[in-house]
């Protein structure tokens, strides 16, 4: 519930409940007892985080102003979870107090903390994918910054001299287009390199385990006996029974 007016240049924030004033979000009102819904569940930062049920006494009401990924709003689409990337900074913002919901009781509140500092931490110092697929395009992780107006891109299998190729960087961002053969690319961003895979294989296409045709009853120990090697069906048809018993001495007054 508090931040400073103005954040470092360059860094990743997490901001709870209190905007800065330098960043294109602005809180315009507030909101009352909303539903909250996640927007976004393939982002890694909304990864295995369910806010079904929770109960929120108050949102602030946020206008978005510049260029953000919403991912998780109220049920009437204005935006609570906000991840905000500009050039050198990564801003997580949490459009609500803490305090004044049941999240810290779930599990969900401690995933999405343990998401952001991953993510925030560990998966945004690197600049792209180590591997794409043929065809797909690249694009960076997070924003370059400002002066860095174009990058190069060198494939391991160019001749020695042919020249990398320039790609603009357009609003902190590139586009790599020319994947159409496999193999590794080197890009160069500024005095850094990153280096990606351009490959066929895919998690399933590359498993490398034996095939099994084995039945569902072979892999579960069962024969094919009437009660099996287990004795779940045992059980039941004794459960059965026991219930029919009980029935009929019921029925002829034995029991009450």
């Amino acid at each position: 519930n508090w931040a400073p007016q103005r954040l470092p240049e360059s860094g990743r924030f997490i901001l709870i409940n209190e905007m800065t004033e330098d960043l294109s979000v602005r809180v315009v009102g507030e909101l009352s007892e909303p539903v909250l819904a996640v927007d976004d569940r393939d982002h890694p930062l909304m990864r295995f985080v369910e806010f079904e049920g929770a109960t929120v006494t108050r949102v602030q009401e946020l206008d978005v102003l510049g260029r953000a990924d919403v991912l998780a709003s109220t049920g009437d689409g204005d935006p609570v979870i906000v991840h905000l990337r500009q050039p050198g900074r990564d801003v997580l913002y949490l459009a609500f107090d803490v305090l004044e919901t049941d999240l810290p009781f779930r599990n969900s509140f401690p995933i999405l903390l343990r998401n952001a500092l991953t993510y925030l931490a560990e998966e945004q110092t690197a600049w792209v994918e180590p591997q794409a697929q043929v065809g797909s395009i690249i694009r960076p992780l997070r924003p370059l910054p400002d002066s860095i107006t174009h990058i190069s891109l060198i494939r391991a299998d160019a001749p020695e001299d042919e020249p990398p190729a320039e790609i603009p960087v357009r609003g902190g961002t590139f586009a790599i287009t020319d994947t159409s053969r496999v193999g590794p690319l080197r890009i160069d961003i500024g005095s850094e390199s990153a280096f990606v895979a351009v490959n066929v294989a895919d998690e399933a296409e590359s498993r490398v385990a034996p095939y099994s045709d084995e039945s569902s009853e072979h892999s579960l120990v069962l024969s094919s006996s009437v009660f099996g090697t287990l004795p779940w069906m045992a059980l039941a048809v004794a459960a059965m029974a026991l219930v029919c018993l009980e029935w009929f001495t019921y029925s002829m007054r034995w029991t009450e």
